[in-house]
């Protein structure tokens, strides 16, 4: 019993100075995101996300946590319903689709918390010169966010 009390303590320990925490609030009320498209869609997005921003907090300092709380989602490109033997594609055409995510943060250092609102888009994301792998899911939206993150000019101590 000693020692389950022990390694419950060191969980919420270790809980409680995790980097990053994500919450989507109405995914069913995103722009975009698997709104109209495959069944799971929506949450393999959510679950993509949520997976590369925790890993960026990973160099967060101990001293530091960031919630993140996702409002909307517009994936770059557009939905092309039903195209070619009823297959959903996604169109990228560089123009006016642009990847757009906004979000509530709160960012908590040393005891004191600090909240904001972002909009984070990317006019430009087919026209950078960082390249994107072909085979990496939403790589626009995770450049983008990555460009957000490096933003906030965290001290990028190992925890």
């Amino acid at each position: 019993m000693r020692i389950a009390l022990v390694l419950a303590a060191s969980t919420l320990a270790l809980a409680s100075q995790a980097g990053v925490t994500v919450t989507f609030v109405d995914p069913d009320k995103y722009t975009d995101a698997g709104r109209y498209g495959r069944p799971g869609e929506s949450a393999q997005v959510q679950k993509d996300l949520e997976t590369h921003l925790v890993k960026l907090g990973e160099r967060m300092p101990a001293n530091q946590n960031l919630a993140i709380e996702v409002l909307d989602i517009d994936l770059a490109g557009e939905d092309r319903f039903h195209y070619g033997g009823g297959t959903d594609l996604r169109v990228l055409r560089g123009r006016a689709d642009w990847p757009s995510i906004r979000l509530r943060y709160t960012l908590e250092r040393d005891g004191r918390k600090e909240t904001q609102e972002a909009r984070l888009s990317d006019m430009s994301y087919q026209q950078r010169v960082q390249p994107v792998r072909p085979t990496e899911t939403l790589p626009y939206e995770k450049r983008m966010l990555t460009d957000w993150f490096n933003s906030l000019k965290l001290s990028t101590q190992a925890k």
